[in-house]
């Protein structure tokens, strides 16, 4: 159920939802042995809010926020004999952060030869975050994060194109996206990878 509202003029954009899910026959992979074997063996349920704002207070600026909040859960497993499974009742779905949450903040002036400019700020915010349905610790985001992205944009006046440099990860945070885990078999194994660096970027776009 949700809701998309405007007003103050249309100069703000308020949208809102609430969500309920509910999984059968979600898939797990059990171990036989060194083999993997993958089976429709658990139910799971997943409770959510988001809310999205827009708001343009006159013509140069642009603020938009939105924070979005899960609450995931692994309610049963079907036992499958002479299998293996790290995965247990209660545990959080992956990739499924408790809060997440944006912000963008967007100015366009005008410089005196006509010409345009447009810095913008965005943050990012991610809750801790597992990334399999183990909840292998090895492998899982702990705690949270919070992601810098800064550019500026330069169009000439009457022209068809656009230059803009900015930065993603201007903090050059650290932080793990994603990972594979295998701790419970012979090989003993757990890989994870992680966001890019600090990154300068120039683009040049052309309309025609």
């Amino acid at each position: 159920i949700g809701f998309k509202l405007d007003f103050a003029d249309e100069s703000v954009r308020l949208n809102g939802a609430l969500f309920s899910t509910d999984y059968d026959d979600l898939q797990f992979t059990y171990r036989v042995g060194v083999a993997p074997y993958l089976a429709n063996a658990g139910k799971a349920s997943i409770i959510g809010a988001e809310l999205e704002l827009t708001w343009i207070p006159n013509g140069d600026w642009l603020i938009e926020a939105g924070i979005g909040i899960l609450d995931t859960s692994i309610d049963s497993l079907r036992t499958i004999a002479g299998t293996g499974i790290g995965v247990a009742v209660g545990n959080a779905l992956p990739f499924a952060p408790e809060l997440q949450a944006s912000f963008g903040l967007s100015y366009v002036g005008t410089l005196n030869n006509g010409a345009s400019i447009a810095p913008r700020l965005d943050l990012f915010y991610q809750d801790r975050t597992f990334f399999d349905a183990n909840n292998t610790v090895e492998i899982a985001q702990l705690a949270s994060v919070s992601v810098v992205n800064l550019s500026v944009g330069y169009e000439p006046a009457n022209a068809d194109w656009r230059l803009t440099l900015g930065v993603t990860n201007a903090t050059d945070e650290i932080y793990p996206t994603g990972g594979n885990s295998s701790l419970t078999t012979g090989s003993g194994y757990a890989e994870i990878a992680y966001a890019l660096p600090r990154q300068y970027f120039l683009s040049f776009t052309n309309s025609f």
